[in-house]
């Protein structure tokens, strides 16, 4: 892939041949043509839940040569398809939709799972779903198919990436790190469940899907069936399965539980949870904390049947004080956030216990915890330039805005020290000491004059 082939598209985009209409803006092909690039980056993350901790590859595609190109595609496609009933967006959807289902006789609960998505779809059915979806794409698109099927094709073969200064290149599947790999992905998972599911001799009253993750039930003795058909749509899209183990399944961080075929549902945690959250020292904002406390109570509450709700307030109780959360903290916000999910009618809505916000003029102030921060969360001015309004008889107050003139170049100019160093045990006697002395020369250099400094 290079920065030639990405500005020939871009102007491809811009000009629809042959008809040379216009077809995208000047300002969307300067987006998309690129010229300051570098090569996607991979890095790994330990799977520390998995045996022999093996590494899960990243790939950075960000400055890469298409990286604009697929962003663009890839909101072009995402906002225009019509997404499958099967698919859900959180736990919560899932929490909601298996909650109202009760698992026929003789069904198990299994879970489907794609082997290395990406690596493994192959590029031709990712282009024949787009071409399939023109009709929902055509009218919200402002490219013709011939200019989008090229973007696309040069986008997915943009497999190029660098690992510790050597240059590999990936030999299948859609680029790990597109921006476009993800909707092409679902795209084709979407049209593999459809057709596998007609093939089926048997009904699936229950099948939901995250990405390449899939819950569904199956009769007893199907379930090696169903992952023969699954597994027979191309040789490189390839499902492990693992059925429910004394009718409980973990699926995302849903513990899903068999209670004689009424599903029941608890908060799940994998045995490395570790119990680390923001730390309340932490020079972040406040509201940030009390977000997590309630993104934390949200999770107790509304994934888990009513009788597991005191258990996971409990795990609550007990890990955030290990990151310093004051007692008196957690009890007003976790009872606060409680009682508004107890409050409404849907455990599942996703706005829940939002308040409209009033348009205000604000000022926005950098925060930097201990430098620059907001002592007191409202402030007014009341002065003589108030006009008629100011009460002589009131004391002034003023909000103030203080520049430092060279912050960053006068420190600069300064030596530091760089011996005489000592440690010290009792720092508050030595607040007023002085930093070590240093030997200043100054001698004329071309009628001007200069320090030397030795330390």
């Amino acid at each position: 892939m290079t920065v030639r082939e990405v500005d020939t598209t871009a102007v491809g985009l811009e000009e629809g041949l042959p008809t040379k209409a216009k077809h995208i803006s000047v300002q969307l092909k300067r987006y998309i043509t690129k010229s300051d690039c570098v090569p996607p980056r991979a890095y790994g993350l330990p799977k520390i839940h998995q045996q022999d901790v093996p590494l899960r590859i990243i790939v950075s595609f960000t400055n890469s040569p298409t990286f604009n190109l697929a962003r663009t595609l890839s909101k072009w496609i995402g906002n225009n398809i019509v997404l499958p009933a099967s698919r859900f967006k959180d736990s919560f959807v899932l929490v909601e939709g298996s909650s109202k289902f009760s698992l026929p006789p003789n069904y198990t609960l299994i879970s489907l799972d794609v082997v290395s998505l990406f690596t493994n779809v192959p590029q031709d059915l990712a282009i024949d779903a787009i071409n399939s979806r023109w009709s929902q794409l055509s009218n919200n698109v402002p490219v013709p198919l011939r200019e989008l099927i090229n973007a696309l094709n040069i986008c997915v073969k943009a497999t190029i990436f660098k690992f510790n200064n050597t240059n590999y290149a990936q030999t299948y599947g859609l680029p790990m790190g597109s921006p476009l790999s993800p909707i092409l992905s679902d795209l084709v998972m979407d049209d593999l469940e459809q057709c596998c599911i007609k093939k089926l001799d048997f009904a699936l009253p229950f099948y939901l899907r995250y990405v390449d993750d899939i819950i569904t039930v199956a009769p007893n003795d199907k379930i090696e069936t169903l992952l023969e058909v699954f597994n027979s749509f191309h040789p490189r899209l390839q499902f492990t399965i693992e059925p429910e183990i004394n009718g409980r399944m973990s699926f995302l961080d849903v513990l899903i539980i068999d209670n004689n075929q009424l599903i029941k549902t608890d908060w799940y945690h994998k045995s490395t949870w570790s119990q680390s959250y923001l730390n309340y020292r932490s020079l972040h904002r406040r509201s940030y904390k009390t977000g997590m406390i309630y993104c934390l109570v949200d999770r107790a509450i509304r994934l888990s049947s009513s009788e597991f709700h005191n258990k996971n307030l409990s795990l609550i109780y007990d890990a955030l004080p290990k990151n310093d959360y004051p007692a008196l903290v957690l009890q007003k916000h976790i009872q606060k956030r409680h009682l508004s999910i107890l409050s409404s009618n849907d455990f599942n809505h996703n706005d829940l216990g939002d308040v409209p916000v009033v348009p205000k003029n604000f000022v926005s102030i950098p925060y930097l915890g201990g430098v620059s921060q907001c002592s007191n969360r409202h402030a007014e001015a009341y002065n003589r330039y108030m006009g008629e309004a100011f009460d002589p008889e009131v004391e002034e107050s003023y909000l103030m805005y203080f520049d430092v003139n060279n912050l960053h170049g006068a420190p600069m100019s300064f030596a530091l020290p760089c011996s005489s160093f000592e440690w010290v045990s009792d720092f508050s006697s030595k607040l007023n000491m002085e930093w070590p002395a240093c030997k200043k020369q100054t001698k004329n250099v071309s009628g001007a004059e200069s320090a030397e400094t030795k330390c």
